[in-house]
């Protein structure tokens, strides 16, 4: 890479050529679709693409970039770009607007970084010592260290763009001195143990684990690119020096992975290794056994086939990553490298529909517009977290003409329209370049914005504070997206009211495969809401936050759902223009909890197999996906072995139930009669969130608003409140932590705002609609629905995971029951098991059917219908009623069905009546699965 020859200066004129042809071209592509329905896609205000020069780049059908044929053995450049490809690699790094704004200040100070690491270490080592240096050398220089490899990777960039042959001279010798002390440690763990801090270190040598620290020790990604990029450079013998030190250490390596079957491939370890493709790259096909300086074929086969399952297995076939933002920040971090390196030799895997599903389909889905001009990712419960850049700036880079990966990259890079006297430009005050990722940024991120002007400081700073409200903007020209994006095998639904200005965002999330990952949080059920240009309940960050109580969700006399917490079920979802529902069942999530770290073998007392099936967590008629397994017990080749294979009730001292053996059997056969029953805690906990967007034509004073609708049904085996007392049920949000309670006036309403700021939330908790026609607030029995709330906002904060105090809030509303019978009664049929499988409808209920349990329902049963009404300082709050139906259900949706509430449904017709006349009529029913539906009226 520099001294480029023979194609040089064809490439070059070619390049300019298609450069050029770009100013007047903007590729719109297709129309996106998302998982699930389509229902009210919006699109219709949106604009152009932001300028790039991608129409230069040849893609093939999918839109994925082509790369040339790849060079044959010891030909070089070759890792991530070709001597061909050098000018444009080039020209977009040190000639367009990013490259000036965002690129040329992290060159120049990973330049100034490498000048004054080199002038320390040449110091400190003479040449003398430098073809086998000492083991004071090896113990003071040979080091893992992440920000050494970033910097010299893009010093050496910096020097090639600027024709700095003294500054690549330098980095040359440091380059093949870095390999000799490599050379050096081997050589020193091969003789003996030498004891003292040098023993630790070298101690790696003898085994055959990589892992980051360990890839860093060998120099991280600048060891295989600076010789790739100064192959030219070094003479034959430095060359040895660098492919031997190169072999030694990636000789017989094993990252966590390799060899394992595919199906355990959902962990972003597989691929947070992703350098030692660029190591294997650099010299294949290079060496001889005899000169110990060529690549071991099996690391580098089985490193490929790693990347290649952890696409195909870490991503559902809906394109959701299985770890959630983890997957988007960690495992497709030095993971995208790798996938680069490895499209270069022909293993395209950008090209896998479920990677392109990933960028097309779901990410869009997972933006959140904040304050500022900020775009923060939706991740879930394996963490939310947006870090670090590299997935996203490599997915635009490997899809250059994809309008929606380009407003997606826009989004979280932190791209801005700026009006200046000259036209649009582009300002970049968003842009995070951590410096893990700053490499990545420089080299790959300028494939956008080509022929923007750069912007002055000045321009980003009126950006960076141009408005408190966080806008969404708009879809580029041509593309529409669905309202709704839903997965019952990821068990999620995200579904919004539109796709520019300040949308109202609601996301439900169940967790259904929750046996595949590690890293969770007790949060099944889980919701978030946005509206009015903010965040009002949010998922707290998996790495702060580990606890039920800071998540949205249920817990009964202080006990929620327990880690790990098992799999919800995925129940039913309905969508049309002006209404979306999602119904899940939580009442496995609060019978059971899931071993993390066991084994084959038993955790001990009280612990038996889970024999719940994947498919017993998803709706009649889905299937789950054909590599799993047919019971979650006994099959070790799916996730971690012994991961979530053994379960324990919540809230019981009780040995392993039934006699269930190893085999997943129950001896005595099936799994009636009331012992298993008896065991339950919980009989039975649903949750339905519904988003009501307004009607075509409505007042523009309507608003998009959220409902829940919570039933808890306590089971005979809780445990009874100390005193003699009702069971105490809790409902929670977690809030943002700017919110603040205003009021809590009574009858059910509670009033949110913000602390800086006219912006509202109603929380409304709304009566019980059976036996309530006409809104007489009292359900069968007598029991108040509203009058027994205990109201309160929690502040407090976390010091888990580092760079504490975390700030957290969450509304807490409690409800004491009466208190409970001598005896429990018996459960209705309509909650119990169905056979002898737990995780099936009713959490695993099996009873007698028998007494009436009208008597018991005021100490058993809890139900919270709440309305989630956005809305300003001052402004009129809706009415609402329950009112007799006037009308057939909407089409498009489940109509529901019997008018009772065995195991918590919820039956009536809520009217609803706006401050700007807008009247709906939303009816509440009963699903096939037992859940609560939500539809339109019409009226």
């Amino acid at each position: 890479m520099g001294a480029v020859h023979g194609v040089e200066a064809s490439a070059s004129v070619a390049y300019t050529t298609a450069v050029n042809a770009t100013t007047t071209a903007r590729q719109t592509g297709s129309t996106a679709a998302g998982c699930g329905d389509h229902d009210g896609a919006s699109g219709a205000d949106a604009e152009p693409p932001l300028p790039w020069y991608a129409a230069a780049v040849p893609v093939d059908e999918l839109g994925v970039r082509v790369f040339p044929p790849r060079p044959p053995p010891g030909v070089h450049p070759r890792v991530l770009c070709t001597a061909a490809e050098v000018p444009a690699f080039l020209h977009a790094i040190r000639d367009t607007p990013f490259g000036a704004a965002v690129s040329a200040p992290i060159l120049q100070a990973a330049l100034n970084e490498f000048r004054a690491y080199a002038a320390r270490l040449l110091a400190a080592i003479p040449p003398c010592d430098r073809e086998h240096p000492p083991a004071s050398a090896v113990q003071s220089w040979w080091t893992a260290d992440e920000r050494r490899a970033s910097t010299l990777t893009l010093a050496t960039v910096a020097a090639l763009m600027n024709n700095d042959e003294e500054t690549l001279g330098l980095l040359v010798e440091v380059l093949v001195l870095y390999c000799q002390l490599t050379l050096a440690a081997a050589a020193l763990a091969a003789a003996a143990p030498v004891g003292g801090d040098l023993e630790k270190p070298l101690s790696l040598w003898r085994t055959t684990k990589w892992d980051l620290g360990w890839g860093w020790a060998l120099g991280g990604m600048a060891t295989p690119l600076l010789y790739d990029w100064l192959h030219h450079r070094l003479s034959t013998a430095q060359a040895h020096v660098v492919r031997a030190a190169i072999a030694a250490g990636t000789r017989g390596r094993r990252s966590w992975g390799m060899g394992l079957p595919g199906t355990r491939i959902q962990s972003n370890w597989a691929t947070y290794h992703g350098h030692l493709a660029l190591f294997c790259s650099a010299i294949e096909g290079e060496g001889t056994p005899e000169d110990g300086d060529m690549l071991d074929a099996d690391v580098d086969t089985l490193f490929t086939q790693l990347t290649a399952d952890y696409v195909r297995y870490a991503i559902h076939e809906s394109g959701h990553p299985i770890e959630d933002a983890y997957a988007v920040n960690l495992g497709f971090r030095e993971g995208s490298l790798a996938m680069l390196a490895l499209a270069r030799r022909g293993t395209n895997l950008f090209r896998h529909p479920q990677y392109l599903a990933l960028w097309q389909r779901v990410l869009p889905h997972l933006l959140e517009p904040r304050p500022g001009g900020v775009t923060g990712l939706l991740g879930g419960s394996s963490g939310n977290a947006w870090q670090y850049l590299t997935s996203v700036v490599v997915a635009k880079w490997m899809m250059p003409r994809d309008p929606l990966v380009d407003w997606a990259y826009a989004q979280l890079a932190g791209a801005t329209r700026v009006a200046s006297d000259s036209g649009t430009t582009v300002a970049y005050p968003g842009l995070k370049a951590r410096w893990q990722v700053r490499t990545e940024v420089a080299l790959l991120g300028s494939s956008v914005w080509a022929d923007a002007a750069p912007v002055s400081d000045g321009d980003a700073a009126k950006v960076r504070d141009q408005t408190a409200m966080a806008v969404m903007p708009p879809l580029p020209r041509g593309i529409t997206l669905p309202l709704t994006w839903y997965d019952p095998r990821r068990g999620k639904l995200v579904t919004r009211s539109s796709w520019s200005g300040t949308p109202t965002l609601l996301v439900l999330d169940a967790r259904t495969e929750a046996y595949l990952v590690g890293h969770d949080t007790p949060d099944r059920g889980a919701i978030i809401f946005s509206a009015s240009g903010r965040r009002w309940v949010i998922h707290n960050e998996w790495r702060h936050f580990h606890m039920h109580e800071d998540f949205s969700g249920i817990a009964v006399d202080g006990v929620g759902q327990v880690a790990k917490a098992p799999s919800g079920r995925w129940v039913s979802t309905g969508s049309s223009p002006t209404l979306t529902y999602a119904a899940v069942d939580l009442t496995y999530a609060h019978n059971w909890t899931w071993t993390q770290w066991a084994g084959a073998s038993s955790p001990g007392m009280g612990w038996e197999p889970d024999v719940s099936a994947p498919s017993d967590f998803l709706p009649t008629g889905v299937r789950a996906a054909r590599w799993l397994p047919p019971s979650l017990f006994g099959h070790p080749d799916v996730a971690f072995e012994g991961l979530y294979q053994w379960r324990r009730r919540i809230g019981g001292g009780w040995e392993p139930v039934d006699g269930i053996t190893s085999t997943g059997r129950s001896i005595g056969g099936g799994g009636g009669g009331t012992s298993v029953g008896a065991r339950n805690r919980m009989a039975r906990v649903t949750r339905t969130a519904a988003l009501v967007r307004p009607r075509l034509g409505a007042a523009p004073a309507s608003r998009a608003y959220g409902l829940l609708v919570d039933a808890v049904v306590i089971g005979p085996a809780a445990a009874k409140p100390a005193g003699g007392g009702g069971h105490v049920v809790t409902w929670r949000l977690s809030l943002a932590p700017d919110v603040v309670l205003l009021d809590a006036p009574g009858g059910g309403d509670i009033l949110l705002g913000e602390e800086s700021g006219d912006r509202r939330l109603l929380v409304r908790f709304l009566p019980w609609p059976v036996g309530a026609p006409g809104g007489t607030g009292r359900r069968s029995g007598g029991l108040p629905a509203t009058a027994d709330l205990d109201v309160r906002l929690d502040s407090y904060a976390s010091e888990l995971g580092g760079g504490g105090p975390h700030l957290a809030k969450r509304l807490v509303v409690s409800r004491t029951l009466a208190p409970r019978a001598a005896s429990a009664a018996a459960l209705p049929a309509s909650v119990r098991s169905r056979g002898d499988n737990p995780a099936t409808v009713g959490g695993g209920v099996a009873v007698a059917a028998g007494d009436d349990r009208d008597a018991d329902r005021a100490a058993t049963d809890a139900h919270f219908v709440v309305l989630l009404y956005p809305h300003a300082a001052r402004e009129e709050l809706p009415d609402t009623a329950w009112v007799a139906e006037e009308g057939p259900p909407a089409g498009g949706v489940t109509p529901g069905g019997e008018a009772d509430i065995d195991g918590g449904v919820a039956v009536g017709v809520l009217r609803v009546t706006e401050r700007g006349g807008e009247v709906r009529h939303l009816r509440f029913g009963r699903g096939g699965g037992g859940e609560t539906v939500v539809s339109d009226v019409l009226v």
